[in-house]
């Protein structure tokens, strides 16, 4: 059986913890460890809410907390199902009454793609065998009552008879056994934002479509139906619910705004402390910090996929901990609609730098306006866990990136927002031949200058430090996968302002860019020996964790001329500074 962690743990070594698995029954069966969410049954039952929609980024074990429900209604032995757990101690009485009067059914629907009929019905009726299979004593009575043929996937006709089908036989077997359904929906709104992917590249009405069906399934399986006990829905957005579940009005939203389940999905700090309450951390391990956290009501969690990822890094001893959030997920959270202006440009360098922004949040926004304005997309972005909250009023949120790690996420996308998808720029190869010399230096200047006549009319270049920053940030972003790329971190004895570590290739080294906004083009030469000279004097080599020479990059720009000056420093040099300075 699974080891039970909670708040008051106190571990003698690293748990380990099953990654890949989300299936509740699974856990505790397994020999891995388990942190204890069962208080999460206690707190959905005495809300008395017949629906709720819960949503949260991916990666925050919404699968789970869904699976742990479906078992309990299962007819499973509740003392061996959650033994040592919260919920073992604290089962709410009426609760207990439930258990063996109820039936329960899960549909997961995160692995199902909405980007065309045919693979949405496929997806669907996969997804509705075991259901069947559950109920096998009802199902021929069924198909015989109701004299149904087999629906075919042409078309979202077909998807519809599908889930409308499942709709009358929860009914029909609640009329069988007199017994009312606990109905579980996993990350409900997985195919409405393929179908929105979908219209938005075709300019169809696809989605609109997939929406009238899927609106026409929930109405007729949630709003005022006898058979339905409680249910839960889960998400990533609540985009949905004002044009989907807007046709029924019972369902309770709980967002990470709200304080209800705020301690449920993700890490709290107590958990994360008694994670790690047996290993040793050594002075300068930042590995947790790197992590930091989300707001979640009036508490901190940390994302449930990193810390697990974490400690099978640090028990295997990996050199560099890995990004979770780059390599677990897709990129379209980032993608947007039309190009940045100035002020956009502004908007988003703040934020990478570590600072917040207050947006309006559009409790109207759908699918399809998500990329209509910067806080539309900002808002996107929230949802699905690249921002937090500072802070929040009834209608706006001060937002910011919670943490290096989902800062690195931003950066190594930032490409999709901040280059044109016409410049091919191949930075790998710049790394690998830069070099300290003069002609090297007039090349990338040229190419530099000829980017900047080609893709920078509209963003007003010209007038901040930080737009040229934003520029050449995006470009490097390209690199993910060979390098890390990170923005504006302390470092030695100041801020850096882009700095690039190998993760893999031929050239080995690492790189420091740091930019400078002259005031006329006569002070490009002097500027760039600043530029260079303060990578230097500030120790910004500090940041890396590796013993590879520095290359540093001093760019100078006025208007639409660029100046560049490179330094390579060994780093058997860097040693000797470090000597210099007692370290």
């Amino acid at each position: 059986m699974a080891s039970i962690i909670n708040k008051d743990s106190k571990l003698t070594e690293l748990p380990t913890f099953n990654a890949g698995e989300s299936d509740f029954l699974s856990l505790i069966h397994s020999d891995f460890h388990y942190v204890d969410k069962t208080n999460f049954i206690e707190k959905w039952w005495n809300s008395g809410n017949k629906v709720s929609l819960i949503v949260r980024p991916r990666r925050f074990s919404k699968t789970t907390i869904l699976s742990m429900v479906y078992h309990l209604f299962q007819g499973i032995d509740f003392n061996y199902l959650f033994k040592g757990t919260y919920i073992q101690k604290n089962m709410p009485a009426d609760l207990v009454g439930a258990l063996g009067n109820v039936n329960s059914v899960l549909l997961t629907f995160k692995d199902i793609s909405g980007k065309t009929p045919k693979k949405l019905f496929d997806g669907l009726r996969a997804l509705l065998v075991p259901v069947y299979l559950d109920y096998a004593e009802y199902t021929k009575e069924f198909s015989e009552y109701y004299g149904q043929a087999p629906v075919k996937g042409e078309d979202l006709d077909s998807c519809g008879e599908l889930l409308t089908r499942l709709s009358n036989f929860l009914q029909f077997v609640h009329k069988k056994t007199s017994k009312k359904f606990i109905v579980l929906v996993d990350e409900y709104d997985k195919f409405l934002a393929d179908a929105a992917k979908v219209s938005e590249e075709a300019g169809s009405s696809y989605f609109e479509d997939v929406l009238d069906m899927y609106r026409s399934f929930l109405t007729t399986m949630f709003k005022d139906t006898v058979f339905i006990e409680r249910a839960i829905l889960t998400g990533v957005m609540p985009l949905a619910a004002n044009s989907v579940m807007s046709a029924f009005n019972n369902a309770v939203k709980d967002t990470f705004f709200s304080s209800k389940y705020e301690d449920i999905f993700g890490f709290t700090e107590d958990e994360v402390a008694a994670i790690f309450s047996g290993f040793d951390w050594k002075p300068g391990d930042d590995s947790l910090e790197r992590l930091d956290g989300y707001s979640s009501g009036s508490i901190v969690v940390y994302n449930p996929w990193s810390i697990v990822n974490l400690t099978e890094q640090l028990r295997t001893k990996s050199e560099h901990a890995s990004n979770s959030w780059i390599t677990s997920g897709n990129s379209d959270w980032i993608e947007y609609g039309k190009d940045l202006e100035a002020k956009d440009v502004d908007v988003i360098y703040s934020l990478i730098s570590g600072n917040e922004y207050t947006v309006r949040i559009n409790h109207e926004l759908n699918y399809l306006d998500r990329r209509d304005s910067l806080d539309n997309f900002l808002t996107h972005a929230f949802y699905t866990g690249y921002l937090t909250f500072s802070g929040s009023t009834a209608d706006t949120a001060s937002l910011i990136i919670p943490n290096e790690e989902v800062q690195e996420a931003w950066v190594s996308n930032l490409h999709r927002l901040v280059v044109p998808k016409h410049v091919r720029f191949n930075w790998s190869k710049v790394l690998e031949q830069m070099d300290e010399s003069s002609e090297f230096a007039e090349r990338l200047e040229g190419e530099l200058s000829n980017l900047l006549d080609d893709c920078t009319s509209s963003w007003d270049l010209v007038d901040k430090e930080n737009s040229y920053h934003m520029w050449v940030l995006g470009m490097l972003s390209t690199l993910s996968g060979t390098h890390k790329v990170a923005s504006n971190r302390e470092a030695g004895d100041g801020r850096y302002d882009i700095a690039v570590t190998p993760v893999s290739g031929k050239v080995m080294r690492n790189y420091v860019f740091e930019l400078k906004k002259s005031n006329s083009q006569q002070a490009l030469d002097t500027d760039t020996e600043v530029a260079v000279n303060q990578v230097l004097d500030n120790r910004y080599y500090k940041f890396f964790n590796n013993k590879y020479d520095m290359v540093v990059v001093g760019i100078a720009a006025y208007k639409k001329h660029v100046k560049v000056k490179i330094k390579v420093v060994s780093y058997k040099e860097l040693t000797q500074d470090m000597k210099l300075f007692g370290e």
